[in-house]
């Protein structure tokens, strides 16, 4: 059955998925999709397993993917999937882009706004779009409208229509303003055809108003038409003046243009270079200047003469004044038009004008102290003292010096300036002052008044100048403190003035003395005028007593307030001489039992430290440890006479110090010293033979006598070191079989057992290396005895190790002395290849491998061709085996030298000097050959003979031996210097003349001339009487040899 259905099934397949594809669709397509209806076109919309992608649908309708790249029309912000507004399967004439008119905003949709006349076009959207299709509808008006310009304007009709008003609206309504001619004027009354002929619109020629307008005038005008007219109206209105060579200004801007141009301006030329040329010269030519240095054009009667040009310029009140007022004559004369005007003449002096109220008596300079600005002085500086009229005398008035006055009377007020007095005035200060000093300080007030200073004071006096100078305290003090008025009789007579001189400098003439008299009358001893408080006051003569704490004490310790008998009288005053004895301040404490003289034993340093200097001599004088010791451990009770005085008797009697119960004696200064108890000098070994070492004098008595036993016993080291012996690992001295002889290696004068002084050099010398090595280094296993004392004995392993050189392998003997020093720091070997063969220079640094291949030394070459055949086969600068050099290397090459650099010495076969000493070697050795090398100039240098043309050598038959005139040393071969001497040409007129000079015929030097320089006119005057004259050039050398003229 089965079989039978699947036969029935593709049978009738194309129908069964007909019916498939009926039964799977959601609905049939609208009539726009109608072309992929069918089962077999889903895949066309639908991706297997997916929804319907944007993708899809805009593979097809490509101008709508378009606007969406380009975000313009509806779909400019479209982001989600096309199914979102247009749906599928939903019927044949269903709605597949839903719309809706009422909510549609066509203008900021689509850009295309409908306004004025499109406005009733929004209600029937099939006006404008004849098909569904909106895509290809364009904004332009020439879509829809006829252009009836045929595209002259252009194609944005908007810029003269409008679709607010209809289309032939645009004649009457059109802005001109948009347009690149604005109308303006009487222009805007013209109608369109006078410019637009034939409805032309572009290109219309506007540059200049010629392109429209004829030109009225004959002649053509330079400049623009709107020079002198507007668009207002076609006549004259207005010209600028300015832009002519004559502009009008000030009084001629009002002026009718009648008034100049008589004439109308094309048919005559107005003059205007001068102001005469229109206006009368009211001065008939009496000035040369043009009228413009005086008048303006603002007023022809109102000037603007630059009364500076004149030697008397006008400044102050005088530039205020009227010409009339200095110059009166003018004002007299008639009007200008009949008579000439003339202002010259005037006196420009003062007195011509102003009256003189000083009557002459200042001259005639006015200028002086009076201004133009005001007749007043206000400001005069006097020529002749300027430093007198400064300061106080600044504020002066005239009158106070120039009206005259006795000293001290006031001053005359309302005094006329013809009343004054202004010549052969005093300066003196007394001719206006009054002396207030009455004399005392003569007249000379500048020593300490100034004029600057306020009220005259006495700023420059200085007290230093007098005979009492101030200082400290006394700077402060007022002056009057010192200085008082009184009444008496002074040098310039009895008054009343402060006194200056004849006061005392004494203290006590200011001061109360509080000493009364005790001190005597000089207070500067002790007082500064700083304070007068005493801060710091040194004895006289009591300086070893002014020490310790007697330095510290106050005055008042000492120098106490009472009442007595003083030299200046009875009363209360501090008592300054008292005694310098101790106890006239301090009690005594032994009551008598020392005496009186304190200083003994006390200093005023320390009181209580009691010096023991006086205990130095005397029945027990004190040393070292006693002098620590107080002073009641000895005197007990304060007994100070009876005191014993041996050691015994303190030491043992009163305290038991001896630790070993006198079984030594009683005489401790047999061994002690009061330096120190521990440290004795009893000579151990004088008394018992045995001299102590360091170590030993460092140990105590019991160190040695156990027991404090001092019975004589051994004095072998091992008596007391015999545990040390054995107990010695480094090395082992029982294992080794050590002698017990200790002293053999160690010393009981060193601080240390451990220093041992074996003298290993007895056996074996220690040296280099061998002295830092430890001992088991080469003593193994603690054995001493048998080791080998030769190099090998140790050191065969490192024979047999070394590679460099291999010592083995090369045959080195094993005599390690003959190469290696046993004294060396270390194993590098000193081997004297000098002995051999000398290393120096660049051997010096060589590896021995360099020369020794595989470590064979024995036959080794030792000239330097044997290691260098390869390096002379090598060489090509210079070719050494082409040119034959020898193989002698030494010849030319220093061992000694860091490099292989040749030395070679040329100058044993040719000295190079000059240029050759720069010259390459294959200069002169050409092709290598070195051998025959030709050792004159001219072999090599016979080209340069040459071609040498200045002079020329061949022609002028010059010898080949180059050296006459050119020397080797010389930088160049241009410094040839013949030898002139048998006629100089060094000194003299002839030096400094090229050879060209004499020598005319340059192929031929034999051939000479004097003719060329010395004229023949000259030289038979010169030559006038002389026998034999001829003016030849050999005659002149048969006479001057030497170029001399006598």
């Amino acid at each position: 059955m089965i079989a039978i259905a699947l036969v029935v099934l593709a049978g009738s397949a194309g129908a069964a998925h007909a019916q498939i594809g009926q039964l799977v669709s959601p609905g049939p397509l609208s009539k726009a999709h109608a072309s992929v209806e069918g089962a077999s076109n889903c895949e066309k919309c639908h991706e297997p397993g997916k929804k319907v992608t944007a993708s899809l649908c805009l593979s097809c309708h490509k101008p709508i993917a378009l606007r969406i790249q380009e975000k313009r029309g509806v779909h400019r912000n479209v982001k989600e999937d096309c199914v979102r507004c247009h749906v599928e399967h939903a019927g044949v004439d269903a709605q597949l882009r839903p719309f809706d008119q009422k909510a549609f905003n066509h203008a900021t949709e689509t850009g295309f706004a409908f306004e004025g006349r499109h406005a009733p076009l929004a209600k029937d959207c099939a006006k404008c779009h004849k098909t569904r299709s909106f895509l290809t509808a364009s904004p332009t008006c020439t879509s829809c409208h006829a252009d009836v310009h045929k595209g002259a304007p252009g194609v944005d009709c908007l810029r003269c229509h409008s679709t607010a008003v209809p289309f032939k609206a645009a004649r009457t309504d059109f802005d001109h303003t948009k347009a690149a001619f604005r109308l303006d004027g009487a222009h805007q009354r013209v109608a369109c055809e006078k410019c637009h002929a034939n409805k032309v619109y572009r290109p219309v020629k506007f540059a200049s108003c010629a392109d429209c307008h004829r030109s009225p005038h004959h002649q053509p005008l330079a400049g623009v038409c709107a020079t002198c007219h507007t668009t207002a109206t076609w006549k004259t209105e207005k010209f600028e003046h300015a832009k002519t060579r004559f502009p009008l200004r000030g009084a001629h801007a009002p002026l009718a243009c009648v008034k100049c141009h008589v004439r109308p301006p094309l048919q005559a030329t107005v003059k205007f270079d001068r102001c005469s040329a229109c206006h009368a010269d009211p001065h008939k030519g009496s000035f040369k200047q043009d009228c413009s240095a005086c008048h303006n054009e603002t007023s022809f009667r109102k000037g603007t003469f630059d009364h500076a040009t004149t030697r008397f310029p006008l400044t102050g009140k005088h530039a205020a004044q009227t010409c009339v007022a200095c110059h009166k004559g003018v004002a007299a004369m008639a009007r200008p038009e009949t008579r000439s005007i003339d202002f010259r003449g005037l006196s420009s002096a003062c007195a011509s004008c102003h009256t003189d109220v000083h009557k002459a008596e200042l001259g005639k300079a006015c200028e002086a102290c009076h201004t133009s600005s005001s007749f007043k002085v206000t400001t005069f500086a006097h020529p002749r003292f300027p430093a007198f009229f400064a300061g106080q005398h600044q504020t002066v008035s005239c009158a106070g010096c120039h009206v005259t006055r006795a000293p001290g009377v006031p001053l005359r007020t309302g005094v006329p300036v013809d009343g004054m007095k202004f010549r052969n005035l005093s300066t003196a200060c007394a001719t206006c002052h009054r002396d207030v000093h009455l004399g005392q300080v003569g007249t000379a007030c500048e020593r300490c008044h100034t004029i600057e200073a306020a009220k005259f004071a006495a700023t420059l006096f200085s007290h230093a100048t007098s005979t009492f100078q101030l200082t400290g305290r006394h700077q402060t003090v007022e002056c009057r403190k010192c200085h008082k008025q009184e009444a008496a009789d002074f040098p310039a007579g009895r008054g009343v003035a402060v006194r200056l001189k004849g006061l005392s400098v004494a203290c006590a003439s200011c001061h109360q003395d509080q000493h009364l008299g005790q001190l005597g009358p000089k207070c500067e001893t002790c007082h500064t005028t700083a304070t007068f408080k005493v801060v710091a006051y040194t004895h006289v003569n009591q300086q070893t007593f002014f020490v310790g704490a007697h330095a510290t004490q106050k005055c008042s310790a000492c120098h106490k307030s009472q009442e007595a008998d003083y030299p200046a009288g009875h009363g209360t005053a501090v008592r300054y001489k008292v005694g310098t004895t101790c106890l006239s301040c301090h009690a005594d404490a032994h009551r008598g039992a020392m005496g009186s003289t304190c200083r003994r034993c006390h200093t005023p340093v320390e009181w209580r430290t009691v010096s023991r200097a006086f205990h130095k001599v005397g029945v027990f004088p004190l040393e070292g440890r006693h002098l620590l010791v107080d002073c009641v451990a000895c005197h007990r009770d304060g007994v100070i006479k009876g005191t014993p005085t041996r050691c015994y008797d303190c030491h043992w009697i009163r305290r038991q110090d001896d630790p070993y119960q006198t079984r030594l004696g009683t005489d401790c200064s047999a061994c002690h010293r009061p330096v120190s108890w521990t440290a004795v000098n009893w000579d151990h070994g004088a008394v018992t033979g045995v001299a102590l070492g360091p170590v030993h004098r460092a140990l105590g008595c019991d160190g040695c006598h156990k027991s404090r036993t001092f019975v004589k016993g051994s004095v072998a080291c091992s008596s007391c070191h015999a545990e040390q012996y054995q107990s010695a690992k480094n090395p082992n001295h029982a294992a080794a079989g050590f002698p017990m002889q200790c002293e053999l290696c160690h010393r009981a004068s060193q601080a240390s057992w451990s220093q041992a002084v074996f003298d290993h050099n007895a056996y074996f010398p220690l040296a280099g290396a061998h002295r830092t090595q430890s001992c088991t280094a080469c003593h193994k296993s603690n054995i001493y005895k048998g080791t080998p004392r030769d190099c090998v004995g140790c050191h065969r392993a490192n024979y047999d190790r070394t590679q460099s050189p291999n010592h083995a392998a090369a045959g080195f003997p094993t005599t390690c002395e003959s190469c290696h020093q046993s004294t060396a720091s270390s194993w590098q070997t000193s081997f004297n290849h000098n002995a051999v063969f000398q290393l120096s220079g660049v051997h010096a640094t060589q590896a021995c491998t360099a020369c020794h291949k595989n470590n064979v030394y024995k036959g080794t070459p030792r000239d330097c061709v044997g290691c260098h055949r390869t390096n002379y086969d090598r060489t090509t600068n210079p070719n050494h085996a082409a040119a034959g050099f020898p193989t002698t290397c030494e010849t030319c090459h220093n061992g000694a030298s860091a490099t292989w650099s040749a030395s070679f010495d040329h100058n044993r076969f040719f000295v190079l000097a000059g240029r050759h000493l720069t010259a390459a070697c294959s200069s002169c050795h050409v092709n290598n050959v070195y051998k025959g090398t030709p050792r004159d100039c001219y072999p090599c240098h016979q080209t340069s003979y040459d071609k040498t043309t200045n002079p020329n050598h061949r022609a002028a038959s010059f010898p080949t031996t180059c050296d006459v005139c050119h020397r080797n040393t010389d930088t160049s071969w241009n410094q040839g210097r013949f030898d002139h001497t048998w006629f100089p040409i060094t000194s003299g007129k002839h030096a400094g003349n090229p050879c060209s000079a004499c020598h005319t015929d340059p192929n031929n030097y034999k051939v000479f001339t004097c003719l060329t320089c010395h004229d023949r006119a000259k030289m038979d005057d010169e030559h006038k009487g002389k026998a034999g004259y001829r003016y030849e050039s050999s005659a002149c050398y048969s006479c001057h040899p030497t170029g001399k003229g006598d």
